[in-house]
């Protein structure tokens, strides 16, 4: 059993310092404060929290609705009678989205993100707009690496000449050959 622990701690230790790399990247903090289970709390106790916050808000003027929305609206009277009477939010930009996004209570562990961003779609459309491409981005590049490998094994040295067809061909039919759809 001792002979175990040494290899043990090495992977916690290669682990950590994994986490640790992938914390520091935007797209990991923006990711992490679009999960409504978790938002701002793995940040908020950090020095660099006002930092983090700064980089979210400007990520996110990049999926700002709020601008296509107000030339869209200038033609009309300024009263939407639907939303006066089913009483529903209407969040005039895209940092009092933000704010009112992160005053909510984080949804429970279980709940599904996706599920969320769905029902808060008409709420926080321009914080929906960004969890659909944020939760769209792979969290490895497991899927990219393991298709170069098996590329690599069909596209042999021996058959360089092979055409792009072909080999995509060839991949396909291995993939679903793997699970059962053919």
């Amino acid at each position: 059993m001792t002979s175990l622990k040494i290899p043990a701690t090495e992977i916690v230790n290669k682990l950590k310092k994994y986490v640790d790399i992938a914390v520091e990247k935007t797209v990991y903090k923006n990711a992490t404060i679009l999960d409504p289970r978790i938002k701002a709390q793995f940040f908020k106790n950090q020095r660099n929290w006002k930092q983090i916050r700064d980089s979210f808000n400007y990520e996110a003027e990049r999926f700002n609705r709020h601008a296509e929305e107000t030339t869209q609206s200038s033609d009309d009277d300024g009263t939407d009678w639907t939303n006066q009477i089913f009483k529903r939010r209407k969040i005039s930009d895209i940092s009092a989205e933000i704010k009112g996004y992160l005053q909510e209570d984080t949804i429970a562990r279980h709940d599904c993100p996706i599920s969320y961003w769905k029902c808060e779609s008409k709420t926080y459309a321009s914080l929906a707009a960004m969890a659909k491409t944020y939760f769209a981005i792979p969290s490895t590049s497991v899927p990219s690496e393991r298709a170069f490998s098996k590329g690599r094994l069909i596209l042999h040295h021996t058959r360089s000449s092979m055409s792009p067809e072909k080999l995509r061909a060839l991949m396909c039919l291995s993939d679903w050959y793997h699970h059962n759809l053919i």
